[in-house]
C-alpha cells in the first residue's frame, strides 16, 4: 500500500469520536508501536490490518484504501 493509506487511516482515527491510536491498536491486536510506525509510512498496512481497523472504526474498508485500488464505474 502506500502513504495515502496511512493518511486515510490516520484521518479516520482522528475523525472518530471515540477512537485513539491506543484504542484502535487494542481492538485490532496490532501492537501500538507497529500501528504508529505504519501511520507515519514506515511500513505498509496489510489488507487484513485494514479490514480490522475499518471494523474497529465502523467504516468501510474501501474508504481506507488508496485510490488506485478502487474500481472505476463504467457508464451504461
Amino acid at each position: 500500500m502506500n502513504n495515502e493509506t496511512a493518511n486515510k487511516v490516520a484521518e479516520a482515527i482522528e475523525n472518530s469520536k471515540n477512537a485513539t491510536v491506543y484504542s484502535v491498536a487494542k481492538q485490532t491486536g496490532i501492537p501500538r508501536t507497529s500501528l504508529n510506525r505504519k501511520l507515519v509510512g514506515g511500513t505498509d498496512f496489510t489488507v487484513y490490518e485494514i479490514a480490522r481497523i475499518a471494523m474497529a472504526l465502523g467504516v468501510d474498508p474501501n474508504d481506507l484504501l488508496p485510490s488506485e485500488f478502487k474500481s472505476k464505474q463504467v457508464a451504461a
